[in-house]
C-alpha cells in the first residue's frame, strides 16, 4: 500500500510515519508493505496524489486546511481512503458544519495523539474500501491531465498521430498517442471496447444501432467496420440492461 501523509507539523509527521513502519512490519506477511511519502505542504501532493491508496491529513496552519484540501483531492478525482487526523482542527464538526451537498462522505476521522489501535482500525477500513474502489484511466495531454473513470468516457476517436477522449461531461481531451496503444491500458474494462484502429466505443453510451451506425447518447454517429460486428452485437444485447 502506498500512503501519503500531509501534515505541516512535523514531529507530528514523524510519529506518524514511525506507527506506519510498524503497523507494516506486522502486516508484511498478509497485507503487503507499506511505502509512505511525507509533505509538509499540499502543493506538492496536489501535482501527483493519484498513486497513494491513503492519505494521512492534517494543516492547521496554512489554507488549505486538512478538510479543505481533503475536498479538493476528491475534485481533482482522488477516490482512495482519506483519514483527517483532529488536533487543534475537530474536523468531524468542520465537516458537519459544511452544507450537505459540499460533505464528501467516505472520510475517515482519527485523532491526535494517534493511537496504535485507532491506525490499526483505519488500515483496516482503508484495506476494505480499497477492494471496492473503482480505479481511474489517466488521460494525459500537453496541458493537463484529467482522472476519469470508465464510464466517464463516451467515446476515442484518432485523427493523424493523435487521440482524443471524449467524456460525458461535454470535455474532450487530446492526446498523442495511438488508439490501439491506449486500448492496450484499458482493456480490462468491459463497456470499452475496441471497434477499429480509429475508434473505441463505451457500450454504455450508446444509444442506438442502426447497421453498422451507432449513435451514442450526446448525438454523435459513429460508423463502424464489418468485421465490429461482435461489438454491436454485444452493445445491441446489452443495450438495456448497461
Amino acid at each position: 500500500m502506498h500512503i501519503a501523509i500531509c501534515d505541516d507539523n512535523i514531529a507530528d509527521r514523524k510519529q506518524l510515519e514511525r506507527l506506519l513502519d510498524r503497523e507494516s512490519d506486522r502486516r508484511k506477511d498478509t497485507s503487503g508493505v507499506f511505502f509512505c511519502d511525507s509533505y509538509g505542504n499540499s502543493e506538492h501532493l496536489s501535482r501527483n496524489p493519484m498513486p497513494y491508496e491513503l492519505f494521512f491529513l492534517d494543516m492547521t496552519s496554512e489554507e488549505p486546511d486538512g478538510l479543505s484540501f481533503a475536498i479538493e483531492l476528491r475534485r481533482l478525482g482522488v477516490t482512495a481512503p482519506i483519514a483527517l487526523c483532529s488536533s487543534s482542527i475537530n474536523y468531524r464538526e468542520a465537516l458537519n458544519k459544511l452544507p450537505e451537498q459540499e460533505r464528501p462522505a467516505d472520510l475517515l476521522f482519527i485523532d491526535k495523539p494517534i493511537k496504535v489501535a485507532d491506525l490499526t482500525a483505519i488500515i483496516d477500513e482503508a484495506l476494505r474500501l480499497g477492494l471496492n474502489r473503482a480505479s481511474t484511466i489517466e488521460l494525459r495531454s500537453d496541458r493537463t491531465t484529467v482522472y476519469a473513470h470508465e464510464d466517464d468516457i463516451a467515446y476515442v476517436t484518432s485523427k493523424n498521430a493523435y487521440l482524443t477522449v471524449h467524456l460525458t461531461d461535454g470535455r474532450d481531451v487530446t492526446m498523442l498517442d495511438t488508439v490501439s496503444n491506449f486500448y492496450s491500458m484499458i482493456k480490462s474494462y468491459k463497456h470499452l471496447v475496441l471497434v477499429s484502429e480509429r475508434t473505441i466505443i463505451n457500450a454504455a453510451h450508446v444509444e442506438k444501432i442502426n447497421g453498422l451506425k451507432v449513435t451514442m447518447d450526446d448525438g454523435k454517429r459513429l460508423s463502424c467496420p464489418l468485421y465490429s460486428r461482435p461489438f454491436l452485437s454485444y452493445a445491441r444485447k446489452n443495450l438495456t440492461e448497461l
